[in-house]
């Protein structure tokens, strides 16, 4: 004898909610903007001027501090995230042969904090050589033969 069995509607109707719930919370956490996962920044100074920086238009003597010449510095990621947490994915620095953020600047490096670490190196003087690789600097005098004949 076949019975038919009332099904609980509004229980597989909530059950069914929780279960699209869960799997939208799921799909979506991956998405959600990171900026947060700035690795330390590994600041190489070769050349023979203290360097300073200006994110965003402000000294960021706070955050990084000086690199002192011929000197290596790790600036931790939660300095990095600081600085730039107006624009995670374009935060601009420029970087001063000075211990105050005077005088011209030498470069503009342009960060993206979320992950992929320096994205662009516009010098702004022939008398510096600047390398950048993710969350690692480095920055060299120029080398320039002396072409006088004395």
């Amino acid at each position: 004898m076949l019975q038919y069995h009332h099904s609980k509607t509004i229980r597989n109707l909530l059950g069914v909610l929780v279960l699209a719930t869960a799997a939208s919370v799921a799909i979506a956490t991956p998405n959600i903007e990171k900026h947060d996962i700035a690795a330390d920044m590994k600041v190489s100074n070769f050349s023979k001027n203290d360097l300073s920086f200006s994110i965003n238009n402000n000294c960021a003597y706070s955050e990084i501090g000086i690199i002192s010449e011929r000197g290596i510095k790790v600036i931790p990621r939660k300095n990095i995230n600081d600085a730039c947490q107006v624009n995670p994915t374009h935060c601009k620095a420029q970087v001063y042969p000075t211990i105050n953020c005077s005088g011209s600047s030498i470069v503009t490096l342009t960060f993206d904090v979320t992950g992929q670490g320096v994205i662009s190196i516009v010098p702004h003087t022939d008398t510096y050589h600047v390398e950048a690789s993710g969350f690692n600097i480095s920055f060299y005098d120029h080398w320039m033969a002396d072409t006088s004949n004395k």
